[in-house]
């Protein structure tokens, strides 16, 4: 330290002391401004420092990240988040709302149109058909079809589904076919009901779960990605209470876009959940590059993979990303084609926006959630944790820690598939969108 005092006092003499003693009082005896780097690198999180401390998060807004993605100080119940059904007869108007606004926004992508929409229901001697293969004709027009956990099957004519007001014919999976007349579900969602004096072809057996985890594993998603590692690993373990005869099946699809060291990793369904949560945590956030990713190819692994046949299981489809697919010239496999699969199959998605996402994104992924009986979730500044994020066009909406939101529309989920299981209550630590006060962690 003496011939670099010795080496800095020459400085002085050239440059002024008044520069170089700022210059010697930041070098310091410590080894120099390098050090304190480093520890700012592995601080507490500010959510974390706000569950010891009491005191309040500090604003994410300033646009840096609070952590890198391998921090130490992840566990369990720090991201908080929110979620969303828009296809309820409260929320249906607003969603409406939304899409008239998102018309007017210059990136938006037009692929979903869902503004007229048609709800069917279908009932054995007043029980509704669960889970069961329908299939829907109009002329030459057919669309093979599961219905939801409430009997219902969900068209969206001129979009989804190129069907117009008038006749159509419904195929149950057994019995003689249906006729009914839908009208066009401009604005509000048209409803019909038919009884179908038939039983369903396939009997519920005992209480399953196919849960699928489809994963953005690019380097946008590193400002979160340990924290929502940890959190999966925590809802995999929490998914099956103690003492229940619901077997679970999960499946994880990690993806990137085309060039990176892969495009999807893929863990297929099993009944091991230590070996997922294992699996959960070998992969990292990198690469990328762009702002779209390879979705499309993520979602043709995911709905590739061995899910129940109907009658056989709940079926969801978790997707966690922070951008919208990449629209490659001459893809085979689209989000229209990935969309028709989970229709078919009964795979319910539920898409998660974390930091970053945009509208297109948002208007996406509620269009999936709202096709497929899904919900729409997405991660908030509350926890201090990440990147900013985008406030959704939404009104009214509850925060609350993620792992303890998704553990109960998992619950949920399953308990509507098969109504012999207990419903698990909702958790605490909710609060008003809008409102200062934190959730528990």
């Amino acid at each position: 330290m003496r011939i670099r005092h010795r080496r800095l006092a020459l400085l002085c003499f050239r440059l002024g002391a008044a520069f170089c003693a700022v210059l010697i009082a930041s070098c310091g005896e410590s080894g120099g401004p390098a050090e304190s780097s480093r520890e700012a690198v592995t601080a507490a999180p500010p959510a974390a420092k706000a569950a010891t401390t009491g005191e309040s998060p500090a604003s994410p807004n300033a646009g840096q990240v609070s952590t890198p993605s391998d921090s130490p100080h992840a566990r369990p119940g720090l991201l908080t988040a929110a979620v969303w059904d828009d296809f309820t007869k409260e929320h249906w108007s607003d969603y409406q709302a939304f899409l008239r606004r998102y018309e007017q926004d210059p990136q938006r992508d037009a692929r979903f149109d869902l503004r007229r929409a048609v709800q069917i229901r279908l009932d054995h001697h007043g029980v509704p058909l669960r889970n069961v293969p329908v299939t829907v004709e109009q002329e030459s027009k057919h669309y093979a079809l599961t219905t939801l956990h409430d009997g219902t099957v969900r068209l969206f004519p001129g979009s989804v589904h190129a069907l117009k007001p008038g006749a159509v014919t419904l195929l149950p999976a057994s019995g003689a076919a249906e006729t009914l007349t839908i009208g066009d579900g401009n604005g509000a969602i048209f409803e019909a009901d038919r009884s179908v004096d038939q039983a369903p072809d396939v009997a519920p057996g005992a209480p399953r779960l196919d849960c699928g985890l489809m994963i953005d594993a690019t380097g946008s998603m590193g400002d979160e990605m340990t924290y929502l590692q940890t959190e999966l690993r925590d809802i995999i373990a929490r998914v099956k209470p103690a003492g229940s005869e619901l077997t679970v099946r999960i499946a994880v699809v990690y993806y990137r876009d085309r060039g990176d060291e892969f495009v999807t990793r893929v863990a297929p369904f099993g009944t091991d959940l230590d070996e997922t949560i294992r699996f959960l945590g070998a992969t990292r956030a990198e690469g990328g590059g762009d702002f779209p990713e390879d979705m499309n190819a993520a979602f043709e692994a995911t709905m590739g993979l061995d899910w129940s046949g109907p009658g056989q299981a709940a079926r969801m489809l978790v997707v966690l990303a922070d951008a919208p697919p990449h629209h490659y010239s001459g893809a085979q496999y689209t989000t229209e084609h990935a969309l028709a699969d989970a229709l078919r199959k009964g795979i319910s998605i539920f898409p998660i926006a974390a930091s970053g996402v945009d509208k297109p994104t948002e208007h996406l992924f509620r269009g999936l959630a709202v096709a497929t009986g899904g919900k729409y979730t997405f991660l908030t500044d509350d926890s201090g944790i990440g990147n900013p994020h985008m406030k959704p066009d939404i009104q009214g909406y509850k925060v609350e820690p993620l792992n303890q939101l998704l553990v109960r529309e998992i619950h949920d989920f399953v308990s509507a598939h098969y109504p012999q299981l207990v419903r698990v209550a909702a958790g605490e630590g909710h609060r008003e969108s809008g409102q200062p006060d934190r959730p528990r962690p």
